[in-house]
């Protein structure tokens, strides 16, 4: 019996893991869920400059912009954001960042849809992921970065309004960063593990003390 569960305890070392998803997503709340209040603050989020919600940027919802050709709509998953989404002027050159750990840079990858208003360009560590010309505010086009482009430690993706009108200027991500799970220290494991086993050795020993 005793075997057995040192045995069992033994086969368990390394097989948990940290989680392998980030959701990098604009428009989130500090829980990760979708924001569905215009004017609100993105949790993760930031922006260059003094905003209404500085350091982070705010929430625009897209249907409340009086614009002849409108931005993609909101949601399911993401929300457009602004330094002064009240304003429909004077948003301007602005660079949106958010900040990331990652534990381990295997099999690290990021895959998403972004668009800006006006021209931009979209970075991860300095490396230039994407350029977006003039009217790409009506869809969300796809970007990915290789494991290359990632560090271990913290990684910063930004989203930079390189040329504006000043008028109606936000920006929208959508989408994350995988990466491979790093395994828990097998000695942590087992030392849980082993405290599992006296536990139930005790017990045993009890009960045939009790049966005796």
């Amino acid at each position: 019996m005793i075997r057995h569960l040192l045995l069992l305890a033994v086969g368990i070392g390394g097989s948990l893991a940290f989680g392998d998803t980030i959701n990098l997503s604009t428009g989130l709340d500090a829980s990760g869920n979708l924001i569905t209040t215009d004017l609100a603050c993105d949790a993760h989020w930031t922006v260059d400059g003094i905003g209404a919600c500085s350091p982070n940027a705010q929430v625009v919802m897209s249907e409340d912009q009086d614009w002849s050709t409108p931005w993609v709509p909101d949601g399911p998953q993401s929300n457009w954001i602004a330094r002064n989404a009240g304003q429909k002027y004077g948003n301007g050159f602005n660079t949106y960042s958010v900040q990331f750990f990652l534990p381990t840079t295997a099999g690290a990858s990021l895959n998403g849809e972004w668009t800006i208003d006006d021209i931009g360009t979209i970075s991860l560590n300095g490396h230039l992921l994407g350029f977006l010309p003039d009217v790409s505010w009506g869809s969300l086009f796809p970007v990915s970065a290789p494991a290359s482009d990632f560090v271990t430690g913290v990684n910063t993706l930004s989203i930079s309004i390189t040329l504006s009108d000043i008028y109606l200027e936000g920006v929208r991500f959508q989408g994350g960063v995988s990466f491979t799970p790093v395994p828990e220290p097998p000695s942590r494991l087992l030392l849980l593990a082993g405290l599992g086993i006296m536990a139930i050795i005790v017990r045993l020993r009890r009960s045939s003390r009790s049966a005796a």
